[in-house]
């Protein structure tokens, strides 16, 4: 009897056996976890994604390698116990004499267990330290990020490269006379300019931007002036809107504007000036050469917005919102277009500038911290959800930008693809 108790003794050793492979269980559970959460967490990430692929591959590859060596240790270890039992069997039917050699058998037998049993211990802790090392390989690729989002840099830079196909850097040049008081028959031409920028805002090559940058005299108080009082004329015929799409090239080796490369209402006329908001000019006064002169000028609101057509446009519409109602104080924001037009080129290809703010207040405009500079106006204003959420019109002081609310310019734009408009701005033939 104390043999079959030392017999069974050995062979309760095989509990921390078992215990060991529901380890093993246990740490591949968690090892799936890991990669369950990682993959749900991180799934727009490319990179990341092909990373937990290459460590779920090294998990399922030691997990089938255990499960075989498990396997093959519990056919052993019951080959084994069969022998021993049998062994037992035949024992216990013999006289005592006849002892000694299933003795001596039986004591090989068991040795032979549990030097099966030990190497099967040894093959389990080597497996546990691949996984432990796969699951710290895990931990410290996404351990640090699992639960975070992406920076607000991060968001607008992808927003940034997305819209930036949508964009145009815009140019108008036009022509105005002024008159020298003491011999008014003689005019003098000149030439004034504006810049901006403009992006689609719908299929069809409709685009938006700012009045005052393809009607900058409407605007400008000192040559609003000398019109009121006689000296200075504008030739609207002689506007010229020019467009160039990111990315193309807009300046040549001296620095001159290359006409040829964009889209425009003067030569080539692939380009249409379509509708412009309401004027609304406002009263202002000046001295000039000694004499009190009143003029009108248009006011700083929400009518400085045009919409222009470029024929065959395939470039696709900017998200728009659908109301600025969500948009509140402290929000991000990002404003991107052309600061200082084609002056802030240095290589001749367009290239936008996008800058980062929050919102500062929300009435009537919306005003921002993020950096409007001359050459923004009438780029668009993302929230940061990648929709466009206002237009970049103008300056307050240096820490506050001014941007129009986009619903004003879907309004606009809704009007004149309602009454099939017709170029309003076209040049002479």
């Amino acid at each position: 009897m104390s043999l079959a108790r030392a017999a069974r003794s050995d062979i309760g050793r095989t509990g921390p056996w078992i215990l060991g492979v529901t380890a093993v269980g246990l740490q591949m559970a968690l090892a799936a976890y890991f990669l369950g959460l990682r993959e749900a967490e991180h799934a727009h990430s490319a990179r990341e994604r092909t990373e937990a692929a290459d460590l779920r591959a090294e998990l399922v590859a030691v997990r089938k390698e255990a499960e075989a060596q498990r396997a093959s240790t519990v056919q052993t270890v019951e080959s084994l116990l069969g022998e021993l039992k049998s062994d037992l069997g035949r024992s216990f039917e013999r006289s005592a004499g006849l002892m000694v050699a299933p003795t001596l058998r039986l004591q090989g037998t068991l040795s032979e267990v549990e030097r099966t049993l030990e190497n099967d211990r040894d093959e389990r802790h080597t497996d546990l330290a691949r996984m432990d090392a796969a699951l710290f390989r895990i931990e410290k690729t996404v351990g640090a990020t699992v639960h975070s989002s992406p920076s607000i840099e991060e968001k607008f830079r992808k927003i940034q490269t997305e819209a930036d196909p949508s964009l145009f850097l815009v140019h108008c040049e036009f022509t105005y006379l002024t008159r020298n008081p003491g011999e008014p028959e003689r005019k003098e031409a000149h030439t004034g300019t504006g810049a901006g920028t403009a992006f689609v805002v719908a299929d069809g090559g409709y685009l938006v931007t700012n009045k005052h940058v393809v009607q900058p005299w409407k605007f400008d108080s000192e040559l609003m002036g000398l019109v009121a009082l006689g000296q200075a004329e504008i030739l609207e015929g002689s506007v010229r809107v020019s467009a160039w799409p990111s990315g193309e090239s807009c300046l040549d080796d001296w620095d001159e504007l290359r006409f040829e490369t964009s889209f425009e209402n003067h030569e080539k006329r692939t380009l249409s000036v379509l509708g412009i908001a309401p004027d609304h000019l406002v009263k202002r006064s000046m001295e000039i050469a000694g004499t009190e002169v009143s003029y009108e000028v248009h006011a700083l609101d929400n009518h400085d917005l045009a919409i222009l057509r470029i024929e065959g446009l395939t470039a696709p519409a900017l998200r728009l919102s659908k109301g600025t109602e969500t948009v509140r104080k402290l929000d991000p924001v990002m404003a991107l277009g052309f600061p200082r037009g084609h002056r802030g080129l240095e290589t001749g290809r367009v290239e936008t500038s996008p800058s980062l703010g929050t919102v500062r207040k929300v009435q009537d405009t919306i005003h921002i911290t993020a950096s409007i500079i001359p050459g923004n106006s009438g780029g668009p204003v993302f929230a940061e959800n990648g929709e466009v959420v206002g237009i970049a019109t103008r300056i307050y002081t240096e820490t506050l930008g001014i941007c129009l609310k986009i619903e004003h310019a879907t309004a606009l734009l809704d009007q004149v693809r309602g009454r099939n408009a017709v170029e309003i701005m076209a040049s002479p033939r």
